[in-house]
């Protein structure tokens, strides 16, 4: 994902389990965010998800707080 924010300023610096969202009215899905390499953030769900398109947005939660979100590329 390019760009992307995580909302406390600060990348993370090994991997975190999370849930997250992609699209409009999709549910959230259990998912790996791996450290950002070349200024690209990656996202691994448990489980393959459908229709998802460059220029959407995937937000990312730990617990019940949001970590961040990204655009897909």
């Amino acid at each position: 994902m390019k760009p992307f924010n995580f909302i406390s300023g600060e990348n993370i610096r090994k991997k975190v389990r999370v849930v997250a969202k992609v699209g409009y009215g999709q549910e959230l899905s259990k998912a790996v965010i791996y450290p950002p390499e070349k200024g690209k953030l990656r996202i691994v769900f448990s489980k393959p998800k459908q229709f998802v398109r460059a220029g959407q947005f995937c937000v990312f939660y730990k617990g019940k707080r949001c970590l961040g979100a990204g655009v897909i590329n």
